[in-house]
């Protein structure tokens, strides 16, 4: 997911995912089969039950990333869409990363730890799945056709897009022009926003749950 976001930020981002009492975001006990949908930052820690015969997980964004912990040692991950997966070897476990503007992350494995930013998310839990799921969120209906999410949520999720879009641009033309002093002044330009490295990401998914 070609979206950029400071590596300060995504950290900033992991205590606000975990800390209690943020506003508009929740942490709950998941289980398949079931449907999520959300926006914004998200993470949580699942299992996988079923062994060979287990479906996989299926989470599919819109502008942003999502970055998952082997903690099976079994983990196999596929980015559908534009992007490839990514993956690096760390002490803690393999990570694993998908990005791009549109696109699913197709995840099996007994056990992971993941986390990850879009604009708007949904994700698929398998019979089998179980574990927990941080973010602002709402868990979806089963409905004649699929899963359904509450429209609320979609709308809601909608406007805080349209809000983010005008504040990124905003924040770009204040970028754009505290760089055109620092170049007239001689300066060398700040550092640009990255998604972060996998190596970065570990470190994020491990601080996410204590270090556990």
């Amino acid at each position: 997911m070609q979206v950029k976001v400071l590596v300060t930020a995504v950290a900033a981002a992991v205590v606000a995912a975990v800390a209690p009492g943020v506003a508009a975001a929740k942490q709950a006990e998941v289980s398949g089969p079931s449907a999520l949908a959300g926006r914004s930052y998200f993470g949580g820690e699942l299992k996988l039950a079923g062994g060979e015969a287990q479906r996989p997980v299926r989470i599919t964004g819109r502008i942003g990333y999502v970055g998952f912990l082997d903690l099976g040692g079994d983990l196999e991950v596929r980015c559908n869409g534009r992007g490839r997966v990514e993956k690096r070897e760390t002490e803690n476990g393999d990570v694993y990363l998908c990005r791009g503007a549109v696109g699913t992350a197709v995840v099996s494995g007994s056990h992971f730890k993941l986390r990850g930013q879009a604009r708007q998310y949904r994700v698929l839990l398998p019979e089998g799945a179980s574990g927990t799921w941080n973010g602002n969120f709402v868990v979806c209906t089963k409905g004649e056709n699929g899963p359904t999410c509450d429209r609320r949520a979609d709308r809601a999720a909608e406007r805080q897009e349209r809000l983010d879009t005008a504040k990124e641009r905003r924040d770009a033309a204040k970028e754009k022009r505290d760089a055109a002093k620092e170049r007239a002044a001689g300066k060398k330009a700040g550092e640009r926003d990255a998604i972060p490295t996998l190596k970065e990401l570990a470190e994020l998914l491990k601080a996410a749950t204590g270090g556990k």
